[in-house]
């Protein structure tokens, strides 16, 4: 059941992609983080290069542009201020 709906959340943000599309698609990558984070919830960029299997620095270069896009923000982690939990904007969502 899980497996059904990624699937069609996927499709879902494919046909968005490729309706707004341009030089400034989004990377295999990219779509992968904003996929987990409408999945799993917030994260930091260290959880979701863990979960990607990629090193941290890694995944800051995949997030940053979805920062510059609108697409992710961060917030302090309210149980570690030194952390950022990356989520969805509104923007994205909608």
């Amino acid at each position: 059941m899980l497996a059904a709906e990624i699937r069609t959340v996927g499709g879902k943000l494919k046909r968005r992609l490729r309706e707004h599309g341009g030089r400034d698609d989004l990377t295999p990558s990219q779509v992968s983080v904003l996929l987990r984070l409408e999945k799993d919830g917030s994260a930091t960029v260290s959880s979701l290069a863990r979960a990607e299997g990629i090193r941290p620095q890694s995944m800051s270069a995949v997030v940053t542009p979805l920062q510059e896009a609108g697409l992710v923000s961060g917030s302090p982690d309210p149980s570690d201020g030194r952390q950022t939990l990356m989520s969805l904007t509104p923007k994205c969502l909608k």
